[in-house]
């Protein structure tokens, strides 16, 4: 995309404003982002740059393989129950430098940490490594901190995690698609849409801080089955 834009503005237009082209440009989209993160990947050794017939290209080191390999999936990390333990960020970063506070609560929802107060994002799983990265590559060292706590004087686990991630509205929408799913002449790829959007949203906590009806698995059960079911027909 970064190469397309290029080609259609021209090199010396890098700082343009994304509305003039609604049409082909991502919205928020700026080019710099893009070679701040190739920058930052080939700093950490995860890309390497080659000469290939006198082109540049960008390669997967065999660190960058290992990463790629290790990137969690939420449903694996899930399955392996809670550890009893809060993994906490804290930060204290100065309304000079909001861009990178807003980066940074920006990774924090990416890895699916919840907001608790204003600036403490919780996750049950164990994600210190990945936000160590982050940090170390954002210089962010000394202005948030990792922190990993026991959940033993924080009262109920399942009442906390419900207030971050409201757990009830994300619920009471998996029970929505759920019922309409019971439908006669429901759309699949439809109702298979409004999952996703919901899905996008759901931090995927381990069994022990659920709710005792939570829908979630049961409708991902459920559309799994239809889409076997349709493709079978």
């Amino acid at each position: 995309m970064d190469k397309v834009l290029d080609a259609t503005l021209g090199a010396s237009q890098r700082a343009y404003d994304y509305r003039q082209l609604p049409p082909f440009t991502p919205w928020g989209y700026k080019g710099s982002w893009w070679h701040q993160n190739i920058y930052r990947l080939l700093k950490t050794g995860y890309l390497a740059k080659e000469i290939i017939k006198g082109e540049p290209v960008l390669t997967i080191t065999r660190g960058g393989k290992q990463k790629l390999a290790r990137r969690f999936s939420y449903f694996k990390m899930r399955e392996k129950g809670w550890d009893g333990s809060w993994r906490l960020v804290i930060f204290d970063i100065s309304e000079k430098q909001r861009f990178l506070r807003e980066r940074l609560r920006t990774k924090l929802k990416e890895l699916g940490f919840g907001c608790w107060q204003k600036s403490i994002y919780i996750s049950p799983f164990d994600l210190e490594e990945d936000m160590k990265e982050f940090l170390d590559a954002e210089k962010l060292t000394g202005k948030a901190y990792v922190l990993t706590a026991r959940h033993r004087l924080l009262g109920d686990a399942r009442a906390l995690a419900d207030q971050v991630w409201d757990l009830t509205r994300i619920n009471f929408n998996y029970l929505d698609i759920s019922e309409k799913l019971e439908r006669p002449n429901f759309k699949l790829t439809k109702v298979y849409q409004q999952y996703l959007n919901v899905l996008s949203i759901d931090p995927c906590l381990p069994g022990e801080l659920l709710p005792d009806n939570w829908c979630g698995e049961k409708l991902r059960e459920k559309l799994t089955h239809h889409f076997q079911a349709t493709i079978g027909g």
